[in-house]
């Protein structure tokens, strides 16, 4: 009959609400105790999450943020099975007709070094010695690197790659006692020479690429009210207007 087909439909939903796979019809930030999964890359954390724990501690002071880590397939599956609320940052295979995504600002890059280096002052910086110099190159899960290194592929430049570490976080330890560079997105390169004084940014000799920043989202849940709170408080925090990094 009619009522027992509605039955597996019910019973689904049910097991999804108790799962906390879909958000009540009202979600009230203020009161709410959940915990919102983001998949975030560790650059992508410090551009994040600073400007949205204070915006939870105001706007949603009971719920709690988690960040993860994991392969770009799994981000997607994450995304599908409601155990990711959303992956921001630069995530260009979540682009199937499975997931909404919305931009929120273009990224570029800017060159590393010690306060004191020989390039620091060198007026012009040029490609050439961009290229002869030693490299701090970062080969890490998050896909921005590799618009950097398919743009100096394609231009056929080679530099000269000391270093190869998989972690952004030792980078300005390593640079303040050798001569090497690093270039990374900007706001990591902005935000470590605002935490130590002997890391400078530079502009890079280079036309490098940009690259936009989006929150991606599974259609599964693209009327969710939590994770709609969610995406419209990412959107509010990051977009042009609130860029907070040189241009």
């Amino acid at each position: 009959s009619k009522s027992l087909a509605l039955l597996p439909a019910a019973r689904d939903a049910l097991a999804q609400i108790e799962r906390g796979l879909v958000a009540p019809h009202d979600f009230d930030p203020a009161a709410s105790t959940h915990t919102f999964s983001i998949a975030l890359s560790d650059v992508g954390e410090i551009v994040f999450l600073p400007k949205l724990l204070q915006a939870f501690a105001t706007h949603a002071p009971h719920a709690n943020l988690r960040s993860v880590s994991l392969s770009h397939d799994e981000v997607g599956r994450g995304l599908e099975a409601g155990s990711i609320d959303l992956a921001v940052g630069y995530f260009p295979d979540l682009d199937g007709n499975n997931f909404f995504q919305q931009r929120l600002f273009t990224h570029r890059f800017v060159c590393l070094m010690r306060r004191g280096h020989p390039l620091e002052q060198a007026r012009p910086f040029t490609a050439e010695q961009f290229l002869a110099c030693g490299h701090a190159v970062v080969r890490a899960e998050g896909r921005s690197q590799e618009v950097l290194e398919k743009y100096l592929a394609k231009q056929r430049m080679q530099r000269r790659a000391v270093l190869e570490t998989p972690h952004f976080m030792s980078l300005p330890f390593i640079l303040s006692r050798t001569d090497l560079i690093a270039t990374v997105p900007h706001a990591i390169g902005y935000a470590y020479a605002a935490e130590h004084a002997f890391i400078v940014p530079v502009e890079p000799p280079l036309p490098l690429p940009r690259f936009d920043l989006k929150q991606h989202w599974h259609r599964k849940f693209h009327n969710d009210p939590r994770t709609a709170w969610l995406r419209g408080v990412v959107a509010s925090l990051f977009n042009d207007e609130q860029d907070e990094w040189p241009k």
